[in-house]
């Protein structure tokens, strides 16, 4: 008896402390992974690059139209990758929601298997 109890108790302890886990430190850790991921999105994506450099003309053409088209082509391509970033911020934001739901969801699916 005393073999089952000291492998059951450590199981049970672990099965216990799962879900205070999950929403404590499981929670804060995918939290932080998700806002470096898009921080790290909106650096590769170069937006801050793009608006710095948004009236100057590209390959020093100064005329008129070469500065037009300069700035058309900055401003479609800063619209773009905002656009997409929120995009990507977005499927992120149900990533998070599906993380709070999924324990209990998986909860009640195990509880209603099991009356069934």
């Amino acid at each position: 008896m005393s073999a089952l109890s000291s492998v059951a108790w450590p199981e049970l302890k672990s099965l216990i402390q799962f879900p205070f886990w999950w929403y404590g430190e499981g929670l804060a850790s995918v939290g932080r992974w998700l806002v470096n991921d898009l921080r790290a999105q909106w650096q590769r994506f170069g937006v801050r690059l793009w608006i710095k450099s948004w009236l100057q003309p590209m390959y020093g053409m100064s005329d008129f139209v070469s500065r037009f088209i300069s700035v058309m082509m900055r401003t479609v391509f800063i619209v773009g990758q905002t656009v997409w970033w929120f995009v990507h911020a977005c499927i992120y934001a149900v990533a998070f929601v599906l993380w709070l739901v999924w324990l209990p969801t998986a909860l009640a699916l195990i509880v209603a298997a099991l009356v069934w």
